[in-house]
């Protein structure tokens, strides 16, 4: 019920931020603010069962971070127990300078990281409605953002990278690369579909953008058959190495196809009828989709290992909004569609499947 009250006011905000959109600037920000702020109270009220990552590792580093007499001694003991994404830690030991309560942290964790999103999806709002890619981000990808911590913000940060590669500034986005990489290490894939983002921008006739794309998707479908061959010849980051290892290869990713399959087909389906026009942003949006499907083979490997298909899996947030923008059918029948699909994942993945272990929602009792 807490999901629904919450997921609700923030749409409702979103909503209202999309009418003042191209107009009053101050009305906007009202609305944008609240629909974060709301959504982000329920990273800070969470019990610490909520989410896998809270348990490991979140409040240990923050009460670490908070009971330290000095940076150094803190930065020492991080070390100590292997935790090297020190842009994380060091965001721990500021929020730690001025609070000890652990919910204080995960509140401020999540406006940076909702509002990261939210402010991703309003660059993006000439591709789709911001109001049903807020939507998208609600149902299918907010649980993961709510589970993950450090790999949050970097997913977040990931998403700027991209969207400045979009704009053509390199420089720019790979320094957000590198802050990304900070938080969490596995965001040195961020680089794999920024090249392809670049190739594309650098490309001028369209036969050659085709193929970039048709390269780019066939080089991503290999990447578990490679993390495999890897791993076999000992040349994996020891902390993966232990993720494909620990796989038992029984998992199934019957589920998580037929949930996509929707936007598969018509991720092809555009992407084959454009082929010809000059539509950038949302061939490369589409292409995306289409690669992070190709990355669902590493959940037969290891659902830990799955991990690194996130950082293509964030452009499903404004791909599948475009998608349904761009079909060519009633806009009314189509949104209220895609609406109970979205509602359809959410039951499915979360409330039933348990993915990402934040369901039911459980309100700390240790808030103050």
């Amino acid at each position: 019920m807490i999901y629904a009250i919450v997921f609700i006011l923030s749409l409702l905000f979103a909503f209202g931020a999309e009418q003042f959109q191209t107009g009053k600037k101050p009305f906007f920000c009202f609305f944008a603010f609240c629909s974060v702020l709301t959504l982000s109270i329920l990273n800070g009220i969470r019990d610490y069962s909520i989410g896998t990552d809270i348990g490991v590792y979140g409040k240990k580093i923050f009460v670490d971070a908070s009971q330290s007499h000095s940076f150094t001694e803190y930065m020492r003991q991080c070390k100590r127990i292997g935790m090297t994404e020190y842009g994380y830690a060091i965001l721990n030991y500021i929020v730690g300078f001025f609070t000890s309560n652990p919910h204080v942290f995960f509140f401020l964790l999540g406006l940076l990281v909702n509002g990261i999103f939210f402010g991703c999806c309003v660059k993006l709002c000439n591709t789709a409605s911001l109001t049903f890619t807020w939507a998208t981000y609600l149902l299918i990808f907010y649980p993961t953002t709510l589970n993950l911590l450090r790999q949050s913000v970097a997913l977040s940060i990931i998403f700027i990278a991209i969207l400045e590669m979009l704009e053509k500034r390199l420089l720019e986005s790979l320094i957000w690369i590198v802050i990304a990489y900070s938080f969490h290490h596995s965001a040195i894939i961020g680089l794999w579909p920024l090249v392809f983002v670049y190739l594309f921008n650098k490309i001028k006739k369209e036969s050659r953008k085709n193929t970039i794309i048709i390269v780019f998707l066939t080089i991503s479908a290999l990447i578990p058959t490679v993390i495999l061959k890897l791993n076999s010849f000992g040349l994996l980051n020891d902390k993966y190495s232990q993720y494909v290892s620990l796989g038992d290869g029984s998992g199934s990713m019957t589920n998580a196809v037929l949930v996509r399959l929707p936007f598969i087909i018509l991720s092809l389906f555009y992407l084959v009828q454009d082929r010809k026009k000059n539509n950038d942003e949302n061939k490369i949006l589409w292409t995306l989709v289409l690669a992070e499907s190709t990355l669902l083979p590493l959940q037969l490997i290891s659902p830990s290992l799955f991990r690194i298909a996130l950082y293509l899996g964030i452009f499903k947030i404004p791909g599948y909004a475009s998608l349904i923008k761009h079909c060519r059918f009633s806009r009314s029948l189509l949104y209220s569609v895609y609406a109970a699909y979205l509602l359809f994942y959410f039951m499915y993945m979360t409330v039933i499947g348990g993915s990402n272990q934040i369901y039911p929602f459980v309100v700390a009792n240790d808030l103050f």
